[in-house]
């Protein structure tokens, strides 16, 4: 036990002890004064219908105490706000970068990105002209449109041979939908690690979905690097480069006796009609059990006639009798010549390959990458109730995990435990069932839990009624009331279990299947940008 507590003492000092080194780099948990600690974008999206264009959503903080969050509140909006970090974050010298955020929808969402933008640190970044095209280093978070469901990671970097900047993208994770927009009204914290040997780690409530190298191809697509080779854009296909693999044989001809006139199928001369087919029985006859409906008016609903049904003597047949067709044994089809190896196929043309011009060499990226000198939400949605909450940038894991320990998992615990899917609800649905079950097998049982239920009620009433009021109730009323009592206890009991079914046949998203939605937001112009636009 003395070893126990001294370990829990190391590691708690220890804890501490990388707190206080730790560098806060920004912090936001949306309490008083939020809105002078953030700026609004006043620009317009260019390209963008002209009703849209504007970065006009409205942003809208709720909650109370110690627990706020900022809503992005109005559907089919850009919207356009950011921050400053206390102070720039530079990669050559710092050691990791912690990114962390709380998330939630109100409502299942169908179309829009809930990421953030770590804002490049450039001469002239004005942040009240935020828009896509606005350069940063590192996009994060949640996107969704439609059956296309995603945590995103993507960095930017500067090729060292042309000077232009080069979108990287993590690999999609698997059963984004699932854990992060399969229920709503469930706050989710995203997790981003980079360290500075290069290695990455992406979160999804405190669990890891993702991890990897910046510079691996197998984690990112497309990869850091480019390809040392690419086609060259001058060469063509010769005119004569003969690409086909084979061709009919030119020695092959069709026979004489071959007929192509003969059809498949001819009518089978051995058949005979069946002895029981009546020709002259109609296949459909007058339903002899239907009749007229006695409030049928023939001057209104026009002549009355009975449905018709199957003629029960056409078992074998009525009607014309016509033969049955059989495979023709004289078809031979359509003659096709062989088709033989061409003995003139070059193969698969491909343009040569030459040098690209564009190649670099990068083991190392992290300290290569641009600094960053605030955080952005620039996005696009057409559905509102997305509310963020708890935003911070770091260098230090543990940071990370003692705001998660004490903002989200309190609030998370609250939402699983009111959830219809929680543990504690299916179990008070559950009695509720039992209880009912019982009680109609011994009706007593509603009496008794009406008097249980009833008591504090009476108790009161006793204490405010006279007592020159008070009258002992005769034998019959008395016998009325604990039917009543049986009466309102069956009730409520049906009440009970009429809420926990209704709670049980709440529709809720399958984890394994996304919702089929249109693709394309509503109203966004058709030139829409994926929401992570090249610069």
């Amino acid at each position: 036990v003395r070893a126990f507590r001294m370990a829990s003492k190391v590691m708690l000092v220890l804890a501490l002890a990388a707190l206080a080194q730790a560098t806060t780099y920004l912090t936001e948990d949306f309490s008083a004064g939020w809105e002078e600690r953030w700026v609004k974008s006043e620009a317009s999206k260019d390209g963008a219908e002209s009703d849209i264009a504007k970065y006009d959503g409205k942003w809208t903080v709720t909650g109370s105490n110690n627990s706020h969050v900022l809503v992005a509140s109005t559907a089919n909006r850009h919207y356009g706000i950011s921050k400053s970090l206390v102070q720039p974050f530079d990669f050559k010298t710092a050691s990791k970068l912690v990114v962390q955020y709380e998330i939630r929808y109100e409502n299942a969402l169908q179309c829009g990105g809930s990421y953030v933008k770590l804002l490049s640190d450039q001469p002239g970044l004005d942040l009240k002209q935020l828009v896509d095209k606005t350069p940063y280093t590192i996009l994060f978070g949640p996107d969704k449109c439609g059956g296309d469901s995603h945590l995103r990671f993507i960095y930017r970097f500067q090729n060292p041979t042309t000077s232009e900047y080069r979108e990287v993208h993590a690999n999609k994770i698997e059963d984004a939908y699932a854990q992060l927009f399969s229920e709503p009204k469930q706050t989710h914290l995203v997790t981003l690690i980079v360290n500075s040997d290069n290695t990455f780690v992406m979160k999804i409530d405190q669990k890891q979905v993702a991890a990897g190298h910046l510079a691996a191809a197998d984690d990112f697509a497309p990869a850091l690097q480019p390809p040392k080779t690419i086609d060259d854009p001058t060469d063509s296909k010769p005119e004569d480069w003969v690409d086909e693999k084979q061709i009919e044989d030119p020695e092959d001809f069709k026979p004489d006796d071959w007929d192509e006139s003969q059809p498949a199928e001819i009518d089978d001369e051995a058949a005979t009609k069946p002895a029981e087919w009546d020709e002259s029985a109609p296949a459909m006859i007058p339903d002899p059990a239907a009749a007229k409906p006695e409030d049928w008016d023939d001057d209104e609903d026009g002549v009355w006639e009975p449905p018709v049904i199957d003629n029960p003597a056409c078992a074998t047949g009525c009607g014309p009798w016509v033969r049955p067709k059989m495979r023709n044994p004289l078809f031979r089809g359509k003659w096709r010549a062989k088709r033989i190896a061409n003995p003139a196929y070059k193969g698969e043309w491909a343009p040569k390959q030459i040098a690209n011009p564009e190649y670099f060499e990068e083991s190392a990226p992290f300290a290569k990458l641009d600094p960053i000198n605030a955080l952005g939400l620039e996005l696009w949605t057409i559905t509102d109730g997305i509310s963020f909450s708890n935003f911070l940038i770091t260098d230090s894991e543990a940071e990370a995990e003692a705001l998660a320990a004490s903002s989200w998992l309190p609030k998370r615990s609250v939402e699983e435990a009111l959830s219809p899917k929680s543990g504690i609800m299916e179990s008070i649905r559950s009695l509720v069932r039992q209880f009912k079950a019982a009680a109609d097998d011994a009706p007593y049982l509603y009496i008794l839990f009406t008097a249980i239920a009833g008591l504090p009620v009476i108790l009161v009433l006793r204490c405010f009624s006279s007592s020159a009021e008070a009258a002992p109730a005769p034998a019959p009323a008395a016998e009325t009331a604990a039917e009543t009592a049986a009466e309102t206890g069956s009730a409520v009991a049906e009440d009970l279990a009429d809420a926990a079914n209704t709670a049980d046949a709440t529709p809720e998203p399958s984890p394994s299947a996304e919702p089929v939605a249109d693709t394309e937001p509503v109203g966004e112009p058709v030139a829409e940008p994926e929401p992570a636009p090249e610069p």
